[in-house]
């Protein structure tokens, strides 16, 4: 057998010792690899760190600046109860400037309809239907919305909403102030260095305020785009960590994705994974260059090494043609330990061997010797069994004949059971000798028509009366090579299932075919049947297992395991699909040897 080392391995000594020098090197580049891996992995991991610390301040600034913003709010509705309509629009107007995120401050009666605001045209309508003051309504102090599109203007804010409420807690009023996801950002952080992006998400993971690094695209991620990581953030409650891309920049981001408790939002930071990676890339470089000048140094200094022990071969070899030429040659030889001792090694695996070879031909003589006891223990188990079924059945037939009329209905039917049980054992017995014998057989191989066997095996099984009323199509069949009397036995087995199996039909039907692959001819035998679970496929070709009851459908369970046994015989092999009450299909593959 030829190594496929032969291949790639140099035959002469030089270049197989410059080979060795390569591969001494091969572990410090995999140590190279390694380390610059790690580097990459503790780096990634830290900027992952990083982003969650970042997002979390982030969100707790959020956090902080609408609590904020909704006690100025609580603040201002209590002063706004105690003036005339004239002072308290003129304050929400004055107080619309405190916050430059903030576009207006409005007042709401108890039904959802805007009294005064700082914002032109507001007045009058109606934010009843809106879900920030429907949660006003059900008690809370206050909210903000998600990005809702605003009925004035029809812009795109955030609305923070705060109830006001009298000492018994009846609703007096609701100020809402109107903040501008455009100017959010600003207001909340100052931008990353370079690439870095930190992100505002709603409760649907909608955008809505962005602080962008001064390598960050404006076109790269706009209001109202869906983040998936904050929406997986959202629905899960925890941190996210991960790669992300942004629409229209197409670089990997490292990012992070960080709930926000009290409102329900998100808040977000990434780099790109090339600025965080930079000074590895460089580390990288660097490491590289100085294992280029080890590595080149080392191979010279192999090389030259290696010239001494290449001179001394050519000492060997030209006396080896001195000598070959008829001339006398005398070479000094230094004595080899290392091939005297392969020579001890050899010849004691050389004798291993020999004892091995005739432990291997005890034991083979052992399991002919075991095999003869077999067969002659299962003509014996045959014979014995037989003879006490034979006579079981005897005497329960001739007390149906002499004494029927003293039996009574009960009692013809206990000898009714008694003989099918004793026909069902000797079926039994003739299963399990065909059974053991087929692990015996040598099979005989020949080629096989196998259309012409399935019809005699079909003209067979209809003669026994097992397809009175199966329609049976038999389709186009590639030849087999295999033993006939064995392949007809697996054939007999498989139709006879089929028969059975579908007999309960209104119109029972059973197709055989076959089709030629490349390695094998696939044949298999269909029916409209009971079929069966594909759950309990695994139990189908096993020894006396069985998926049906012995009054549904009777046998002993030996049939298909006998398939198996005469697939495995062929070096082939034997499957089967089905559902309930959908019919069966069994397959079976036989490879396409010669003759």
């Amino acid at each position: 057998m030829t190594l496929p080392l032969k291949h790639w391995w140099p035959s002469h000594l030089r270049g197989r010792l410059t080979a060795l020098v390569v591969v001494t090197l091969v572990p410090m580049l995999i140590a190279q690899a390694t380390v610059f891996t790690y580097w990459y992995r503790t780096r990634k991991n830290s900027e992952l760190q990083a982003n969650v610390e970042i997002a979390q301040a982030f969100g707790s600034f959020c956090q902080r600046y609408f609590t904020d913003l909704a006690n100025t709010e609580g603040t201002l509705g209590e002063v706004l109860l105690e003036l005339e309509p004239g002072r308290a629009l003129a304050l929400l107007q004055s107080r619309s400037s405190d916050y430059p995120a903030v576009n207006s401050f409005s007042w709401v009666d108890p039904e959802g309809t805007i009294l005064l605001s700082s914002r032109p045209g507001a007045k009058g309508v109606s934010v009843a239907d809106r879900e920030y003051f429907k949660e006003i309504l059900q008690g809370k102090d206050w909210t903000v919305s998600d990005l809702i599109q605003t009925k004035v203007g029809g812009d795109d804010r955030l609305i923070l909403a705060h109830g006001i409420r009298s000492r018994d807690s009846q609703l007096r009023g609701v100020v809402l102030g109107e903040v501008v996801p455009e100017q959010l950002g600003e207001t909340l952080a100052t931008p990353r260095g370079g690439g870095g992006l930190l992100a505002l998400f709603d409760r649907k993971g909608l955008v809505i305020a962005l602080v962008r690094g001064p390598r960050v695209p404006s076109s790269a991620l706009t209001f109202k785009n869906r983040d998936a990581m904050a929406i997986q953030a959202i629905e899960s409650g925890h941190q996210i960590t991960g790669i992300d891309q942004l629409p229209e920049e197409g670089l990997d981001r490292l990012a992070a994705r960080v709930p926000i408790k009290d409102l329900g939002w998100v808040a977000g930071a990434s780099r790109p994974l090339a600025e965080v990676m930079a000074p590895v890339r460089e580390n990288l470089l660097y490491t590289s260059l100085a294992v280029l000048v080890v590595t080149a140094l080392s191979f010279l200094a192999a090389r030259f090494m290696a010239k001494s022990i290449i001179d001394s071969v050519a000492v060997v070899r030209r006396g080896a043609a001195n000598l070959a030429a008829g001339n006398k040659a005398r070479v000094t030889i230094p004595e080899i330990t290392e091939l005297a001792d392969l020579a001890v090694t050899f010849n004691h695996m050389a004798e291993q061997l020999t004892l091995h070879a005739s432990s291997l031909e005890k034991t083979a003589d052992e399991l002919r010797r075991s095999n003869q006891e077999l067969e002659a223990f299962s003509y014996s188990v045959s014979h014995d069994l037989r003879a006490p079924l034979r006579a079981i059945d005897g005497f329960a037939n001739a007390l149906l004949e002499d004494h029927s009329d003293q039996l009574g209905s009960e009692g013809h039917r206990y000898l009714g059971i008694i003989r099918e049980n004793t026909d069902r054992m000797g079926q039994l017995i003739d299963d399990l000798l065909s059974y053991s014998r087929l692990g015996r057989k040598k099979p005989n191989f020949e080629e096989i028509d196998m259309e012409a066997l399935a019809r005699a095996v079909a003209e067979d099984l209809e003669a026994a009366r097992e397809a009175d009323s199966s329609i049976l199509r038999v389709g186009s069949m590639p030849t087999a090579t295999g033993d006939r009397t064995l392949i007809r036995q697996a054939l007999s087995n498989l139709l006879s299932n089929a028969f059975k199996f579908s007999s309960t039909r209104e119109r029972p039907e059973v197709e055989i075919g076959g089709r030629q692959e490349a390695d094998e001819n696939v044949y298999w035998v269909r029916d409209n049947g009971v079929g069966f679970d594909m759950a309990y496929q695994h139990k189908l070709f096993a020894m006396f297992q069985r998926l049906h009851s012995m009054k549904e459908f009777p046998g002993t369970g030996v049939g298909l395991a006998t398939v198996n046994r005469v697939m495995h015989k062929h070096g082939g092999r034997v499957w089967a699909e089905g559902a309930v009450n959908q019919g069966a299909t069994f397959y079976f593959a036989l490879p396409r040897r010669q003759p």
